[in-house]
């Protein structure tokens, strides 16, 4: 199974670093072929809405800070663990960035999936997706809305799973000792 890692996750805060840690280790330990890219080291600009990977370059961002590497490893996934804080009830801006980058893998075009809109996928196949929401301070309503956000995402809708985990305090990092949850809908 080959899995990329999207990393959010800022590099001063010790439950995060513990989550990737944790997460990296336990698939290291089962011997999964994973690539880990750390959002804070490319610094992902934001969408600028140019359309350019629609109309110009079609499935390719114009903006060349990294994030089209990423989407073709992402592309080429069997699973994608997107990792990041929970800041007021959504992902950091960080990884807010990556998500909203994400539109060179779909077409321009609107279409219906579980009574829901999404943009129309580029491509016959998307990995499988784990979202980490990490909050070191358990709010139910916070958690809550993490989850609606990322289960309505377009990256979510053109996936065949998703798995949601939040981490609100070390002992929930147990749960990735041998990824049991996984093959689990959330």
């Amino acid at each position: 199974m080959k899995i990329t890692i999207i990393n959010g996750c800022r590099n001063d805060n010790q439950l995060e670093i513990e989550t990737v840690n944790k997460i990296c280790g336990s698939l290291k330990k089962k011997n999964m072929d994973y690539v880990v890219n750390n959002l804070n080291n490319i610094k992902p600009k934001p969408c600028i809405g140019c359309d350019c990977c629609q109309n110009v370059n079609p499935g390719i961002c114009t903006i060349n800070d990294g994030i089209n590497d990423i989407l073709k490893q992402y592309l080429n996934s069997d699973m994608s663990i997107i990792i990041t804080p929970i800041e007021f009830g959504c992902c950091n801006s960080i990884t807010k960035n990556f998500i909203d980058r994400t539109e060179p893998l779909f077409l321009p075009y609107q279409v219906s999936k579980g009574g829901k809109s999404m943009m129309k996928p580029r491509y016959n196949r998307y990995p499988n997706i784990i979202f980490i929401g990490i909050m070191e301070a358990k709010d139910n309503d916070c958690i809550h809305n993490f989850n609606e956000m990322v289960t309505s995402c377009n990256l979510s809708k053109a996936s065949n799973r998703v798995i949601i985990k939040n981490i609100t305090e070390k002992t929930d990092l147990h749960s990735f000792n041998d990824f049991k949850f996984i093959g689990k809908e959330m």
